[in-house]
């Protein structure tokens, strides 16, 4: 069967857009990794990287479109437009903004996913299925095949920034963040192992580890950073995390001997009273001395 898989560009410019253009989401990777791998011809277009080619488009017996609420209006176009062009066509919905909004994202597909969906897709894309279909959580991450980059059109072999997945889930219940209703609370990370397997691949010049709060769990976290220095896989890299990585030196300690060069952190508010509101479980302190601790 042919399958293409696209990840729509959001119509305006906006804080990801300089970083999107080398950093597609692994989410439309994986699916395409896993139907490629059972047989099907697998293109993925990501927009920030490659303009659609409609012929090749046209020509596909099911598209699949993952977005995000910047990207969801530019997904429906295209959804639109396949339907022009191949009324025969299937069209399944995914991501974040198919998540919380299915009723929405059913207007122009024929399935939407909610959650994840590497469990569902392959008898969904093989039988069919309900309208809005529920994604299965991946209890073992391991079981995820290596992402296939070679996928996606215009990627190029030597990527500027290869896009790492350790973990899902965070932990915590921000009031102002997708990741917990999205991914769950329950923290959810590959082992040691597969993680080194993935970063031995090949020479990377800078990698991004995509998970939502890297540190979650901090033993697990000094595990990984320990082996990528005995290994000597210590290409530059950052990260997301969260402030109270400071509360643990050494473990800071590991992720500057293990080459970090960046961390993204999420200060919002330097207002104790918006701070409590947002059930960060942070203070104003602990920004100013992640801050502290780190340039040290």
């Amino acid at each position: 069967m042919k399958i293409c898989i696209v990840e729509p560009k959001a119509p305006f410019y906006n804080f990801y857009s300089a970083f999107m253009k080398h950093l597609p989401l692994l989410g439309p990777i994986y699916l395409g990794t896993i139907l490629n791998n059972e047989g099907h011809d697998v293109t993925i277009y990501n927009e920030n990287i490659k303009r659609i080619d409609y012929t090749t488009l046209k020509s596909c017996d099911i598209l699949a479109i993952s977005t995000m609420t910047s990207t969801a209006p530019r997904g429906y176009e295209i959804a639109k437009r396949f339907r022009e062009l191949n009324p025969k066509g299937k069209i399944i919905a995914g991501g974040v903004h198919a998540t919380f909004l299915p009723e929405e994202a059913a207007i122009y597909a024929d399935h939407v996913v909610r959650g994840e969906g590497e469990l569902v897709i392959s008898d969904l894309v093989n039988n069919g299925g309900e309208k809005i279909i529920h994604g299965t959580p991946m209890e073992n991450l391991d079981d995820l095949p290596f992402p296939n980059f070679s996928l996606v059109e215009g990627f190029k072999k030597h990527m500027p920034i290869t896009p790492i997945s350790t973990s899902r889930g965070c932990p915590y219940a921000c009031t102002f963040c997708s990741v917990s209703p999205m991914f769950g609370r329950k923290y959810r990370f590959r082992s040691t192992e597969s993680v080194i397997e993935e970063l031995s691949r090949f020479k990377h010049r800078y990698v991004f580890f995509y998970d939502d709060n890297f540190a979650a769990n901090k033993e697990r976290t000094k595990k990984l950073l320990n082996q990528m220095i005995e290994h000597k896989i210590t290409p530059k890299w950052m990260a997301q995390v969260r402030a109270d990585i400071a509360k643990d030196e050494e473990m800071v300690q590991l992720m500057a001997e293990a080459n970090c060069k960046n961390l993204a952190i999420g200060f919002e508010s330097l207002n104790a009273e918006t701070l409590k509101r947002y059930n960060k479980k942070l203070t104003p302190e602990d920004n100013k001395t992640c801050i502290d601790v780190l340039h040290k």
